[in-house]
């Protein structure tokens, strides 16, 4: 995939005005552009300015995640979120799971526990 594909698949990811403010970019000392998904405060081992690195070898992944949002709920708000629990394989704190119900299933797949595994 040349570089030119790769950035015009993350910026059509992040084309929506809902989802455009996780997206985090920069370039490198070399010149190289980079991308990066917010996931600042979902984590028990939360740092802030915590990222997700986006690259040719996981822009399928995002795409995927963005795509099953959209499926379960028809709109992509929670995208970046469920991409970075699915790259990290760790559980949001309880307080950053999607109000919407219908998403749980999909964070929680991610992860390989159930709703009832989720603390109230």
């Amino acid at each position: 995939m040349g570089e030119t594909d790769f950035t015009h698949r993350v910026l059509t990811a992040f084309a929506d005005p809902a989802v455009q403010g996780a997206l985090r970019w920069q370039v490198t000392p070399t010149g190289q552009l980079e991308f990066y998904v917010d996931c600042s405060g979902m984590f028990a081992d939360e740092v802030s300015n915590d990222v997700v690195s986006i690259h040719p070898g996981n822009v399928a992944a995002l795409e995927a995640a963005f795509g099953d949002v959209i499926d379960a709920v028809g709109e992509v708000t929670y995208g970046p979120e469920l991409f970075c629990v699915r790259q990290r394989l760790i559980r949001p704190e309880n307080h950053e799971y999607p109000a919407d119900s219908r998403l749980w299933p999909l964070f929680d797949a991610a992860v390989g526990s159930t709703s009832s595994q989720r603390s109230s």
